[in-house]
């Protein structure tokens, strides 16, 4: 009796390829001569725990790669992956906002007008709520792949997957 792989859903081909890109551009941004324009925030990224950012991206990497790896195959230790970054996520948002004050830098470039002589027009409530929705969105995308992938990886799959049918 052969042994049935369980079929990869669209959803989760879209994802192991927008992965693999996305992995790929940060891979290539981090080399020598690639990296951004500086702005106010690279500068400050490139005084702080330079090993810190660097084995934070090569973990970031190696998780995504073996998420990429684990859904393509549609196995359930995808799903650890995808909670692997979850964690490397809240990681990156808690140096963003404590090291490199990321927030506070939002809300400056939010608040100060681009000419002089002009007004702020953004009310202060949102100079200070958008930065952290900003934060949320970046923890939520990984929490809602990481659902996806466990509910796609664990359930039941083929003939014998409780459809009322009995294998032959």
């Amino acid at each position: 009796m052969e042994r049935m792989e369980p079929k990869r859903p669209r959803f989760a081909t879209i994802i192991c390829l927008l992965t693999a890109v996305w992995v790929g551009y940060a891979i290539f941004r981090n080399l020598p001569g690639h990296q951004l324009a500086f702005t106010a925030e690279n500068i400050q990224a490139q005084r702080i725990a330079p090993g810190l950012r660097y084995a934070l991206h090569t973990v970031s990497w190696a998780v995504s790669i073996g998420g990429i790896v684990a859904l393509w195959y549609m196995r359930p230790m995808a799903s650890l992956f995808y909670a692997a970054n979850i964690v490397l996520t809240l990681a990156w948002c808690l140096v963003n906002v404590f090291a490199l004050h990321v927030l506070q830098y939002e809300r400056m470039l939010s608040s100060v007008p681009t000419y002089p002589g002009a007004r702020i027009t953004m009310p202060p409530w949102a100079i200070y709520t958008v930065p952290i929705l900003g934060q949320v969105l970046t923890v939520s995308i990984p929490v809602w792949l990481f659902f996806y992938v466990l509910h796609t990886t664990s359930r039941p799959r083929g003939r014998s997957a409780g459809h009322g049918l009995i294998p032959g």
